[in-house]
């Protein structure tokens, strides 16, 4: 099996979850990983992990 090394640095993305407030007045936030490491990362692992039919 090859090996994948993605090389950056992962983001953290915070979404407010207060719908009515603006985001300077919100006090509730989702954590969420992002960035296009990431993404490459996860979406590789995916792939190498199908199953085959």
């Amino acid at each position: 099996m090859a090996e994948i090394v993605t090389i950056g640095e992962p983001l953290v993305l915070f979404a407010a979850e207060d719908e009515d407030q603006s985001l300077a007045q919100a006090t509730h936030f989702h954590k969420y990983l992002a960035g296009a490491e990431v993404n490459v990362a996860v979406g590789a692992r995916a792939w190498a992990t199908r199953s085959i039919t």
